[in-house]
């Protein structure tokens, strides 16, 4: 074999240094690894590249502007998170109920896209005219059986409008009648004798209505002045009672269903000493465990389309997502 051939005008040194430069690339061809050889290009390049780390700012602008909601639970629990009880959800509604022993035994969804799109309108214009107005509160409504189909299909409506009649005596002036709390709006779902002490129908499962209500500027009720009231006082938006456990308003758009419960007393006697008050945080989801799609409680059909996937309903699903997102970035910029 012969090492080397070169021409006699090549001198031996320069073949040296060709056998230097193929031991170098057969030794990086085993390693792997190309033949590195100094360039312009290998000096460190210290411009910013194009790939960056996303800030932490842009990252919360990103999920804002991604957020999304698939369904009418997803609706519920936005209304309820955005509402003056920040970060409520209804699994948290749920456990306060029954940590005062009120079984729930089904929820349905009954949120219409259509009344939805008018509370939130009367919210917006309330707080324009009125700037102490922030955002809705969530509230309950008890009422009878019968009476669930016709608060799905049109709402709440007022004494007297529409022949509507109410069974109980308006205490605080003629308007729509709802509670803070979960327990107190449980007797509102039973029937009672001429003298309003006896129950006629104790073991009666119950319809209690999760709302939001906007409340404005809400007036303070006097005592001496029960049954007295016939009207809204000037200057003010809604009524609180004299115990703090009723509030009154006196606008239909101001107050729309969220989701129907379905609550059983789960001890005697039917009345509460105390009622405790919903709190964001104190639940958890397992909380709802085998409440949804119960078998018998099928009220949530009647909404005519206007539930969030409803065909009907689309042409209020993207003014309402628009003014929920807004409100959204509005909370997140002043936390």
């Amino acid at each position: 074999m012969t090492l080397y051939s070169g021409s006699p005008s090549r001198s031996y040194s320069h073949y040296l240094f060709q056998c230097w430069q193929l031991c170098r690339l057969k030794s990086s061809r085993k390693e792997k690894k190309p033949l590195q050889l100094m360039t312009s290009s290998m000096v460190k390049d210290n411009t910013p590249k194009t790939s960056r780390v996303t800030t932490r700012a842009e990252s919360e602008k990103k999920s804002e502007t991604s957020w999304e909601i698939s369904d009418d639970w997803e609706l519920i629990d936005c209304i309820l998170s955005l509402s003056n009880l920040a970060d409520l959800k209804l699994h948290d509604i749920i456990h306060n109920l029954n940590q005062q022993q009120a079984q729930v035994e089904a929820i349905e969804p009954v949120v219409r896209l259509d009344r939805l799109h008018l509370f939130l309108k009367s919210v917006v214009n309330l707080e324009t005219v009125n700037k102490a107005c922030k955002g809705w509160d969530i509230v309950f409504h008890g009422t009878l059986r019968k009476n669930v189909t016709s608060i799905i299909q049109h709402g709440f409506r007022l004494p007297g409008k529409e022949r509507h009649t109410s069974r109980f005596i308006s205490h605080w002036g003629p308007g729509i009648y709802c509670s803070p709390y979960g327990t107190y709006s449980y007797n509102y779902g039973h029937s009672w004798d001429n003298t309003g002490l006896t129950m006629l129908d104790p073991d009666l499962t119950v319809a209690i209505f999760v709302c939001a209500v906007v409340r404005g500027t809400p007036y303070q009720c006097e005592s001496p002045k029960l049954k007295k009231y016939t009207g809204l006082e000037p200057g003010f938006d809604s009524y609180v009672s004299d115990n703090q456990r009723e509030w009154i308003v006196f606008e239909e758009e101001r107050i729309i269903p969220l989701c129907l419960l379905w609550i059983k007393r789960g001890i005697s006697p039917w009345s509460w000493p105390n009622h405790d008050r919903v709190k964001p945080g104190e639940g958890e989801v397992k909380n709802l465990s085998g409440l949804k799609g119960v078998k018998g409680y099928q009220y949530q059909t009647l909404r005519e389309g206007m539930e969030f996937k409803g065909v009907p309903s689309k042409i209020y699903r993207k003014e309402v997502l628009d003014i929920f997102r807004s409100r959204r970035e509005d909370i997140s910029s002043t936390s």
